[in-house]
């Protein structure tokens, strides 16, 4: 099964201060042993990047180059398929933005959910469940809440 992965489900999994670190990782391994692969962002690697550089997030944020490091390593991972916004996926986003009446704080979420459909990903790694709430028929894992 293709699993797409939304940007929370890095964070847990990367940052040991997490409270659900352990189950990401436990839960990742689990499916890779199914021989489960995981659909990977763009968008998600750069928003990963962003939040685990942030102090003001953690006690003991990753540096840049190591931030770097482990978002190359989930979009070079032989487990990961590297997806991309293809042309359907902006016909999509579109008509999600439009017909949910979704403003501007939804628009990378939104633009994500689109991408997932576009590429037959109905199974989602988020520990954010409501980003993706109305937007398709996404079964969502969040392990360890």
């Amino acid at each position: 099964m293709l699993i797409g992965i939304d940007t929370s489900f890095i964070v847990h999994f990367e940052i040991v201060e997490s409270s659900a670190h352990q189950a990401a990782r436990d839960w990742a391994a689990a499916s890779i042993k199914k021989q489960d692969r995981f659909g990977i962002s763009p968008q998600v690697l750069f928003e990963f990047v962003h939040v685990v550089t942030d102090p003001k997030r953690f006690s003991n944020p990753l540096s840049m180059d190591q931030a770097l490091a482990r978002a190359l390593a989930w979009w070079n991972a032989a487990e990961s398929k590297q997806l991309s916004f293809i042309g359907q996926s902006m016909e999509l986003f579109k008509k999600l933005m439009l017909e949910h009446q979704l403003g501007r704080k939804r628009v990378l979420d939104t633009a994500l959910a689109a991408t997932f459909i576009s590429q037959q990903i109905s199974h989602v790694a988020s520990y954010n469940w409501r980003d993706f709430a109305g937007l398709g028929n996404f079964t969502i894992y969040s392990p360890g809440e």
